[in-house]
């Protein structure tokens, strides 16, 4: 019996070539089937996804459509399109039924993902209802229902073990999101609890709500009526038909701005409004379109020239909305205008009227005044209401307010008084209409004597008709303003008195930060000596180095004298070698010649003896020099190594630790020299 309502056994995905998914936000397509769609694409399947929204009310937009983006390159989907619609502004009706059904046509998509119709969130729920549509006027498709945030009926469910990772690691790709809600456990969760009726080989299953094209056609789901009304019933308006119509009213004279006007009205985002224009000006308006944007619109033409008074009530007559909002030709409404304020009305059956801020501006766009909030209990003294600033029930009583022709000015603060005379008025806060202030060819209410005049004029109109509740609303809302501006003069005694003390700290302030200048000066005097100090102290190694240069000049010199004393003694050597082979030669010739001479070769001989002796000797003692010579010169070799090494070190050095070095260099320099 429990399989009736719930599958106990999981089902594989639904055979397709190409499946068409429907998210309403950046992420839904993966918290709520990025399960199936993973399987998929393990199977080849061409997944193609829409993001239809900006998802900008819960984070930047480009921010979320680049997650959702890497999210499709984790389970392996074409990159999603993003249609950019308003976020918490779609809206279930024709236009959004066609463009998922073109969509679906343009793809070939044999399946269908979208939210469930058990959704809280409206985007949802104008998907589910539009994709519905769509599917059911498709020749062969199936709809797949998912859940993101709220559970379904299923009669589906898809085990998701085998790509539960790849779906955790998709849903980490929407940090934004994440760090709002952990919606990845959440899902999670889900998703394991949805694996209850399964086998214990299930870790997780996806639910879904699979419906053909035929059975759509056939019979809807039973739910769907009862989903509709319960959320009908709580207001949740989930058809355009399910809101009240608003008539706005505009009074044309066939200015340049009436398009801008119109433009305005068309990009409002409340589903239903029906526009009618009355041709005030008479012969030569303009023929209008029958649609602004997507709403209805009527032009009331007129053969000759209205009273703004005759123009309005012309309106209101041809009128058919619950609610009516006046807007002049050159004045123009934000787009959230008509919904705020019906929103405020709907909140406050009691309410025949909801106000809220306008803003005025010159012919350059440029803000020269702002109506915020206006306080009704002022209605008596000033209107503070331009009249596109209020949205009011239409009243169909024999005594339902009227403009008075009479008034050639201020017919609007009349129309005013007259609603205020039939039941209350709500504020809304924020300024969303612009009121065009023309500096010459205006109304006149902006000009000195006209306005005095008009003024006198709707006052005589209403002198003894005020009730009393609003002369007494009027006392005690100027006594309130008496109050608060006793509060106020209080509240700038109290900031002048700050204002005192703040002054004597930053005189105090002043005091601390002369004497820190102070200081700053001393400390720069004092890097300033130290400066001069250490220029000193380069110039003085400058000096140094350049005596050092000096000596290691003169120690060149040196070193080439004692190269040419060495040169000499080489040549005394030679010329010693050549007299030593001269002598042996006379010797040779001493021998030959002794037979002949034997006591004259003794003689000479004896003399040779002691002349090669002598030289003998002369030349030890000019080798022994050579040999002093040589030391000498090594000694002078190594003396000019050091102090090379002594200067190197010297010219590294920038502090005056290196001076008493120096100076025993000098010292030793100067023996050098003395050798």
């Amino acid at each position: 019996m429990e399989n009736l309502f719930t599958p106990y056994v999981a089902s594989e995905i639904p055979d397709a070539h190409n499946v068409l998914v429907l998210a309403p936000h950046p992420d839904d397509e993966v918290f709520g089937c990025g399960g199936a769609l993973a399987l998929h694409v393990m199977a080849g399947t061409r997944v193609h996804v829409v993001v239809c929204t900006s998802g900008d009310a819960a984070g930047i937009s480009a921010v979320r459509e680049a997650e959702s983006q890497d999210a499709s390159r984790v389970i392996g989907y074409v990159e999603p399109v993003f249609w950019g619609m308003p976020d918490r502004g779609l809206r279930y009706g024709e236009a959004l039924v066609q463009r998922i059904h073109d969509a679906l046509r343009m793809l070939n998509a044999s399946v269908v993902y979208s939210p469930s119709l058990w959704e809280n969130h409206p985007d949802h729920r104008a998907i589910a209802m539009a994709s519905m549509e769509a599917v059911r006027r498709s020749s062969h498709c199936q709809l797949m229902f998912y859940e993101v945030g709220a559970p379904l009926r299923p009669n589906l469910l898809i085990d998701i073990t085998p790509v539960l990772d790849r779906k955790r690691a998709a849903m980490a790709c929407f940090p934004s999101q994440l760090a709002l809600q952990r919606y990845d456990r959440h899902i999670e969760a889900l998703n394991v609890f949805r694996s209850y009726t399964l086998s214990a080989t299930v870790e997780a299953a996806e639910a879904y709500e699979r419906y053909d094209a035929a059975f759509l056609r056939s019979h809807q789901p039973a739910f769907f009526t009862s989903e509709y009304r319960r959320q009908q019933a709580k207001g949740l308006m989930a058809m355009p038909e399910d809101t009240p119509l608003i008539s706005v009213l505009i009074r044309s004279m066939d200015r340049p701005e009436l398009d801008k006007a119109l433009d305005s009205v068309a990009a409002q985002t409340w589903p239903r409004v029906e526009v009618v224009v009355v041709n005030a000006k008479g012969p030569g308006h303009r023929p209008l379109p029958a649609w602004c944007g997507r709403f209805p619109m009527r032009l009331i033409d007129s053969d000759q020239p209205l009273h703004r008074s005759a123009a309005a009530n012309r309106a209101m007559e041809c009128a058919n909305g619950a609610a009516l909002l006046l807007l002049d030709d050159d004045d123009w409404l934000d787009a959230d205008h008509l919904h705020k304020l019906a929103t405020a009305l709907q909140e406050r059956p009691d309410a025949v009227a909801a106000v809220t801020g306008t803003r005025g501006v010159d012919a350059d766009g440029v803000c020269i005044h702002q109506w915020n909030e206006p306080a009704l209990g002022r209605l008596m003294l000033v209107n503070q209401m331009p009249i596109m600033s209020v949205l009011f029930r239409k009243n169909t009583t024999t005594d339902a307010p009227r403009f008075d022709a009479q008034l050639d000015l201020f017919e609007d603060w009349d129309f005013w008084l007259q609603v205020r005379m039939q039941g209350e008025f709500i504020n809304v806060p924020g300024v969303s209409a612009t009121y065009l202030i023309h500096s010459v060819n205006g109304s006149g209410v902006h000009e000195a004597e006209p306005s005095r005049l008009g003024q006198a004029k709707l006052r005589d109109k209403w002198r003894g008709r005020w009730p009393d509740a609003w002369l007494d609303a009027l006392r005690i809302e100027l006594e309130k303003g008496s109050h608060q501006t006793h509060t106020l003069r209080a509240q700038f005694n109290d900031v002048m008195q700050q204002r005192d003390a703040l002054q004597i700290a930053v005189n105090g302030g002043a005091q601390e930060r002369i004497a820190l200048q102070i200081r700053l000066d001393d400390s720069l005097n004092v890097l300033e000596a130290l400066r001069c100090e250490l220029d000193n102290g380069k110039q003085q190694a400058a000096a140094l180095q350049t005596e050092l240069d000096d000596q290691v000049k003169k120690v060149g010199e040196r070193d080439a004298k004692h190269a040419c004393l060495i040169t000499e003694k080489e040549q005394l050597i030679k010329r010693l070698a050549v007299q030593g082979a001269e002598h042996l030669a006379q010797i040779e010739l001493v021998r030959v010649l002794e037979q002949e001479q034997k006591s004259e070769a003794d003689n000479m001989l004896t003399s040779v003896k002691k002349q090669r002796n002598n030289v003998t000797h002369e030349l030890l003692l000019a080798r022994q020099e050579l040999h002093q010579q040589s030391h000498e010169l090594a000694r002078l070799r190594n003396v000019q190594i050091e102090t090379a090494l002594r200067v190197q070190t010297l010219v590294d050095s920038t502090s005056w630790r290196v001076t008493s070095p120096m100076r025993s260099l000098s010292t030793g320099v100067r023996k050098l020299r003395g050798l």
